[in-house]
């Protein structure tokens, strides 16, 4: 499930929002657990960021554009992952590229220090803690950071370019939530993403954004 918001396209953005991540179970989940929250740029709004299946076969794929992916409770071998596509050719888990705290495609224990246990159920991811998600998108090179709940605010992944071939003009931001396994959560009304205070902004080279703590 995903949407690309029908605001103007542009090539340099800010998208900011508070994100919720549940999921059933304790600490590092229950049954059918696993669910990703989803943000990136979107060149097709008929297109959903969904990885395996969805991203590199059927109609909805190859994206076009791009998309970070993060799972709430640490229960995948990649739990941060980034994702992008040119419309004609599927690129698959390119986390190394985005170098998540220079860790690629991490497992959440290696962020046991970012998301700790005395502020997220599961230690190393964020699920079940209100987490404010902010994306740059500028002049070609993107940047992500999460301001936890005690207010400190981390730099994720610092600037770095798509692969060649993405699209890069006219893209509009994208959330969703994605699946890539089978299995279903038990209660499934215990598995939901929850987005808040949502807001898109036009930003240019001038613009102050910000200094962030680095791990």
């Amino acid at each position: 499930v995903s949407a690309t918001l029908t605001t103007p396209t542009a090539q340099n953005m800010r998208l900011t929002f508070d994100c919720w991540q549940n999921y059933n179970g304790g600490a590092g989940g229950g049954a059918g657990s696993g669910q990703f929250m989803t943000l990136g740029g979107s060149a097709n709004s008929a297109q959903v960021a969904a990885a395996p299946t969805d991203y590199i076969s059927g109609v909805n794929s190859p994206f076009t554009g791009f998309y970070f992916a993060m799972i709430g409770e640490g229960s995948s071998s990649y739990d941060y992952r980034y994702y992008d596509g040119s419309g004609s050719a599927a690129r698959g888990n390119n986390g190394a590229r985005a170098n998540f705290l220079n860790s690629g495609a991490v497992n959440h224990f290696d962020f046991g220090a970012i998301f700790p246990s005395d502020q997220f159920e599961s230690a190393g991811a964020p699920g079940k803690a209100w987490v404010r998600w902010e994306m740059l998108f500028l002049d070609g090179k993107i940047r992500l950071a999460a301001t936890k709940p005690d207010g400190s605010k981390i730099l994720m992944c610092d600037w770095f370019t798509p692969n060649a071939g993405t699209p890069m003009n006219n893209l509009l931001p994208h959330i969703g939530v994605m699946d890539n396994y089978s299995s279903s959560a038990t209660p499934a009304s215990d598995q939901f993403v929850l987005f808040d205070n949502l807001k898109v902004e036009s930003i240019s080279s001038s613009t102050n954004v910000g200094d962030w703590a680095i791990y």
